[in-house]
């Protein structure tokens, strides 16, 4: 259903908690039928979906790929934004353009 999958940048958002802050990544999807949607979603977010993704479609786990690495340190930094970037569209194309995955309801849901 997916025929294009871009990660444009990322917003800063701080969160509740003393000096929580996180990027919430602006993720456009193009449908195969010329739709678009577009999504805001966390790292921690693609974490849940891939952990999910792995569980209940062990036979597809080398069509999984494993997200960009995490970093407690400076994980706002600009250069380790677009390496970050790079990595969860890498992932998130992976996913939808892929016909089992991408029909799952874990990914509807996501």
């Amino acid at each position: 259903w997916a025929s294009d999958v871009r990660i444009g940048d990322c917003t800063i958002v701080t969160g509740s908690g003393a000096g929580q802050k996180f990027a919430v990544w602006s993720i456009n999807i193009e449908t195969s039928k010329g739709g678009h949607i577009h999504l805001l979603k966390r790292y921690s977010e693609f974490d849940e979906l891939r952990n999910k993704l792995v569980q209940s479609y062990p036979d597809h786990i080398t069509e999984i790929p494993k997200l960009p690495p995490k970093k407690a340190f400076g994980n706002l930094k600009n250069d380790f934004l677009v390496k970050r970037r790079k990595g969860l569209e890498f992932f998130i194309s992976c996913v939808l353009l892929n016909p089992v995955l991408s029909n799952s309801d874990i990914v509807k849901r996501f």
